[in-house]
């Protein structure tokens, strides 16, 4: 049966290839019959991924890179091509014992192809009692050798067990305190599993899964969550882009991808960002080469407010 793989996203933290953030964890290293693997740490993102990796005789080479945040990820660099760095690239692959399913991939470098999966039992399962991997594309077609490639990624999955942390900060809704703003606004209080209070956050919706959140941090940080459907941007990087709203801007500020389609931009200071943005009836926000995305903020006074009571209730002391 054929089986549907989600689109790709640059994942660039793997192994020789990785960025300068991602570190090797000591003593990591394994082995899998003619396969090897490595663990590395990004401590920026608190994210943990196992690699392993098969050279073939004629110096192509496929690395398989399970994250703690259930993604893999199939790095592919075939003999005898050249690709354009940064770009996207469609490809076709299928394994011995499935037929051909079309993907996205990224360009790593100008010999290296990555292919992410969002969910690792659903790559497995491609993958599962295979022998080879054959991709195809633009001028090339490149068929791998995986034989023992279940032992592999099984070593890769206690690899993770082993270097991830337990979850000591895990979220949870505070019980009681969930609202809704004029009909277009939800929000609530959220505290860190030892019951310390994290944030208070209201949200809006559109239409797909577009949304836009305002949360106010415990750090007194401001934060402006989007996450916009059909976007596509790079997981974890952090870059520029520009706010506008109907009585400021526009303002450059750092943004980071926190996933394909959602992005968070912290600002400094509660109570100086909710007096600017209750003022607004809609903001624009332009990354990553996109056109402005614009997010209506209807009743944006009333939902700030909730929200600014919110953090007052459940941020006091005791």
């Amino acid at each position: 049966m054929q089986r549907t793989l989600l689109p790709a996203v640059l994942m660039a933290s793997l192994l020789s290839l990785a960025p300068v953030q991602a570190e090797v964890i000591p003593g990591s290293e394994f082995y899998a019959g003619t396969w090897k693997g490595i663990a590395t740490r990004d401590p920026d993102r608190g994210l943990v991924m196992c690699q392993v990796s098969l050279s073939g005789a004629k110096g192509e080479r496929i690395d398989f890179g399970l994250w703690s945040d259930n993604r893999l990820a199939i790095l592919m660099a075939p003999v005898g091509v050249t690709f354009q760095p940064g770009q996207p690239y469609d490809l076709s692959i299928w394994t011995d014992n499935d037929a051909p399913v079309a993907v996205s991939a990224q360009v790593l470098d100008d010999t290296v192809l990555v292919v992410e999966i969002s969910d690792i039992n659903q790559a497995v399962g491609f993958l599962q009692g295979s022998q080879t991997l054959t991709a195809t594309g633009e001028a090339f077609q490149q068929t791998f050798q995986i034989p023992g490639v279940d032992a592999a990624i099984q070593q890769a999955q206690d690899c993770l067990q082993t270097h991830t942390k337990p979850k000591d900060g895990d979220e949870a809704e505070i019980e009681g305190s969930r609202f809704t703003v004029a009909g277009n606004w939800w929000g609530g209080a959220t505290a860190l599993a030892n019951g310390q209070f994290d944030y208070c956050g209201v949200s809006i919706g559109y239409s797909g899964t577009t949304t836009l959140s305002y949360i106010l941090r415990s750090d007194d940080m401001f934060v402006i969550i989007a996450a916009i459907d059909g976007a596509r941007f790079p997981t974890g990087e952090v870059i520029e882009a520009t706010l506008t709203g109907d009585t400021f801007g526009p303002e450059k500020l750092r943004v980071r991808m926190v996933n394909p389609t959602t992005i968070s931009i912290p600002i400094p200071g509660i109570k100086a960002n909710a007096a600017i943005l209750r003022q607004n009836g809609r903001i624009s926000i332009e990354v990553g080469g996109r056109q402005p995305d614009i997010f209506p903020t209807p009743d944006a006074s009333a939902a700030v407010d909730a929200a600014l009571a919110c953090f007052a209730r459940y941020s006091a002391p005791g």
